[in-house]
């Protein structure tokens, strides 16, 4: 019996150990100025962007690339899920900046027309390069064909459209629309812009990762399965105001200051 509780203890360390993180970083970078949003690709690379300044680099903290663009301010929405076609929108702008992996300009842009959209808040990648989610002014989420300019689905309003809110990210991710709201939580809704679910937290934080979404909770990153509810969480090893996971990074930023630390999620 000690035999088998001491087996016990012992894999239930390993497993733990599994899908933790290192508490000491692989690496730290500093850039010019501190970092206002993030965002992540589906091979693993990390977006920073900053005031005048956005910069990729790999899990290892290794710069790749740099762009320096006036546009660039506090308010500009980032999406690079897609790294071939990463979006930079400005709120209530009709227009979308489209760069490449190396972040250079696209001649090819997002533009909304006025007729689909009042002011689009977010504008988000659809399943395929010419289709983009935009959230609108009046809290309705809409699909939006850019090739053959035609809206494809429109909601009604999702929130009380009189109502001062701030969104500040929108993903479509195995068919769930993730809605992030500063302050308020993450929302989840159906792609008919349906509101699921809403899960209270104040962080800036919000992630997927295999077939699980990822929010913060105090001082822990918590994972949930999509479908089947499945939750974790890991501690985070230090504090920080933004967090983004890899299924071998953890990346946390403190105003102009990055760390990278190890790390391997539960299978």
């Amino acid at each position: 019996m000690k035999v088998k509780s001491l087996l016990a203890a012992f894999f239930s360390i390993i497993y733990f150990a599994a899908f933790g993180q290192a508490d000491r970083a692989l690496s730290l970078l500093s850039i010019e100025k501190p970092v206002f949003h993030t965002s992540i690709d589906r091979l693993g690379n990390f977006y920073f962007l900053s005031e005048g300044m956005l910069t990729k680099t790999d899990g290892d903290g290794k710069v790749l690339a740099v762009r320096k663009d006036s546009i660039f301010k506090e308010g500009t929405f980032l999406e690079a899920w897609n790294p071939l076609r990463i979006i930079l929108h400005h709120r209530r702008k009709h227009a979308g900046l489209l760069l490449g992996q190396n972040l250079e300009s696209y001649q090819e842009s997002v533009n909304i027309d006025p007729a689909f959209a009042l002011a689009p808040l977010l504008i988000g990648n659809g399943l395929r390069s010419e289709l983009v989610w935009v959230l609108d002014e009046d809290y309705s989420l809409k699909e939006i064909d850019l090739a053959n300019m035609r809206m494809l689905t429109e909601s009604p309003s999702i929130f009380n459209a009189e109502e001062k809110r701030n969104f500040f990210a929108l993903r479509l991710y195995q068919n769930f629309l993730f809605l992030l709201e500063k302050d308020k939580g993450l929302h989840i809704l159906s792609r008919t812009g349906k509101l699921l679910r809403t899960i209270a937290t104040p962080f800036p934080v919000f992630g997927v990762l295999g077939e699980d979404f990822y929010y913060r909770e105090q001082d822990q990153l918590t994972f949930e399965d999509i479908y089947s509810g499945d939750r974790y969480s890991v501690p985070l090893p230090e504090n920080g105001e933004q967090v983004i996971a890899s299924d071998e990074r953890l990346v946390l930023v403190r105003g102009n200051k990055i760390s990278f630390f190890k790390f391997q999620p539960k299978q």
